[in-house]
């Protein structure tokens, strides 16, 4: 069995990555949920979380408050420390218990601290994530509710991508469209040994993405990144027609109309074509 150990900052998009592995027929384990796992059913951990943070971080039913610990440790270096010296153990010995009874060609280690909590050693390669700062914060905000401040504080937590991505074997740039990061995964998956080549044209849907592009505002925002000079004609091509039709004498056909808009359309592009000059 090859194993992938796929790695990230928060919010760069490791579950897409992961979703997308898992479509190409990889086995995936997502090392956050065996963490929530354990210290939701493993009392010994939950005895010594409770013991280091105070019984404050409990709910009703006796549970872990994730989002008490979470405003924790992510404003206290040495609190998140402790927090993972007290977990990482048992969620690295239930990793390779699931590894083993595992028997895919090729499985998958979803894991935030894969490097810092040796999970890598384990692994054959190493897969690192990356987005921008601003991606990072707007999918912390949008996705998990949080305020600018609250994101910020937890991506300053982390150690600076660029330590991941110096100890990695391949790096997917999840900062452009899913057809992009789509693409990338396509080729480095064609790469693992023991895997069968994937067609060019197969289409990346049928999973759950965890960033917003399936909405219109994440669609067009892609779309204004991949197509610099095509937006350009866009805005310029929309703009000059309000123009026309807000100057333009009362006394135009719709015939005229319809040609001073092609006329507006044509120069748009012209403009558009000469501003992507270099």
């Amino acid at each position: 069995m090859y194993v992938i150990g796929l790695t990230g900052n928060i919010a760069t998009g490791k579950s897409t990555v992961a979703a997308m592995l898992a479509r190409l027929g990889a086995y995936t384990i997502d090392a956050d949920k065996v963490a929530h796992d354990i210290m939701r059913t493993d009392e010994t951990v939950r005895h010594r979380i409770v013991q280091r943070f105070s019984p404050d971080i409990l709910d009703a039913e006796g549970q872990i408050d994730r989002s008490a610990l979470g405003a924790i440790v992510f404003s206290d270096a040495q609190a998140l420390c402790d927090l993972e010296e007290i977990v990482h153990p048992a969620v690295l010995d239930r990793i390779k218990e699931r590894l083993e009874r595992c028997d895919a060609d090729v499985a998958v280690v979803e894991a935030i601290k894969l490097l810092e909590a040796k999970v890598h050693t384990y692994c054959d390669s190493v897969w690192v994530v990356t987005s921008p700062r601003e991606v990072q914060l707007e999918r912390l905000m949008e996705k998990r509710g949080l305020t600018a401040e609250e994101a910020q504080r937890r991506i300053d937590a982390q150690p600076p991508a660029e330590e991941k991505v110096t100890r990695a074997d391949c790096v997917i740039d999840n900062s452009g469209s899913l057809a992009q990061t789509w693409r990338q995964v396509r080729e480095a998956w064609d790469a693992v040994p023991c895997t069968k080549r994937v067609p060019v044209n197969k289409p990346c849907a049928g999973f759950e993405v965890e960033r917003g592009r399936e909405s219109f505002q994440g669609r067009l925002k892609c779309f204004f990144r991949e197509h610099p000079r095509l937006s350009s004609w866009a805005v310029l091509s929309v703009g000059m027609i309000i123009l026309l039709v807000l100057m333009a004498p009362g006394t135009l056909s719709v015939g005229q109309l319809l040609r001073l808009a092609v006329a507006c359309i044509a120069l748009a592009g012209a403009c558009a074509w000469i501003i992507s000059w270099e």
